[in-house]
């Protein structure tokens, strides 16, 4: 793997896809929620939660021409399906992995004929990195 991710033991770069950046939880963030119970005068509960959160990452995606970048583009699709929740494996990072589904379609900025560029946006199932080897 080189600059890319895996999703479910798939390598990306075998679709041309390269990270250039994007925004990784890398912790659990907390959420502080006060709820009121009823029947009871001043009767409140507060609970401090971590919640599932989103993670975004900014690839380019390159092929020798556009016929295989559009191939690629729809392996990548049918690869990283939105219905399916799967471990998500940054390159250099070996003992953190996330759990979540591709929650964004697949809409590009042509960068040339056989490059574009594009966001992936995941809901994770789990509010952060999960430790240990995938």
């Amino acid at each position: 793997m080189a600059h890319s991710f895996s999703f479910n033991g798939t390598d990306m770069s075998a679709y041309g896809i390269t990270v250039i950046g994007g925004n990784w939880p890398f912790a659990s963030v907390g959420l502080h929620e006060a709820v009121n119970i009823p029947g009871k005068v001043g009767g409140y509960s507060y609970t401090n939660e971590a919640i599932p959160q989103q993670f975004t990452m900014d690839v380019i995606a390159t092929a020798d021409d556009a016929d295989d970048l559009i191939s690629n583009l729809q392996s990548f699709a049918t690869a990283t399906p939105v219905t399916t929740s799967g471990t998500i494996t940054l390159d250099g990072i070996s003992n953190y992995h996330w759990v979540g589904r591709r929650i964004s379609p697949i809409e590009c900025a042509p960068l040339g004929m056989n490059t574009v560029e594009f966001t992936i946006t995941w809901h994770l199932d789990t509010p952060g990195p999960i430790a240990g080897g995938t």
